[in-house]
């Protein structure tokens, strides 16, 4: 599963030390064309923010209904240029204003 298969959700993890629960997506494309791979991202996130807010995640995590939800983008191959800088904020704008926390970051090796 990865960013350009937007029907599915990638992983869902649960933290059970900060009642959070994190909807990831796995970003393996490379940033050579920016305003591409900006609409692919795009079309992920907003997947994923309609799995939370039409309740699917609860047929999943049924006792999460109070959990806070935070999508986490893990971008495999490069880090966002800074090209990239004003969709990530855009995005984590859009994400805030629907109740859901927003992070992203270069994939370390650990989740």
């Amino acid at each position: 599963m990865s960013v350009d298969h937007p029907e599915l959700i990638d992983m869902i993890n649960q933290s059970r030390t900060t009642n959070a629960i994190s909807l990831v997506i796995s970003d393996h494309l490379p940033w050579d064309d920016v305003g591409t791979h900006a609409a692919v991202l795009q079309k992920k996130i907003q997947r994923y923010l309609l799995f939370i807010k039409n309740g699917e995640i609860l047929k999943l995590h049924p006792h999460s209904a109070s959990d806070k939800k935070i999508i986490e983008v893990y971008f495999l191959v490069d880090p966002p240029p800074g090209s990239a800088t004003k969709f990530l904020q855009d995005m984590k704008r859009f994400v805030n204003l629907a109740g859901v926390g927003f992070r992203y970051q270069l994939f370390d090796g650990t989740i």
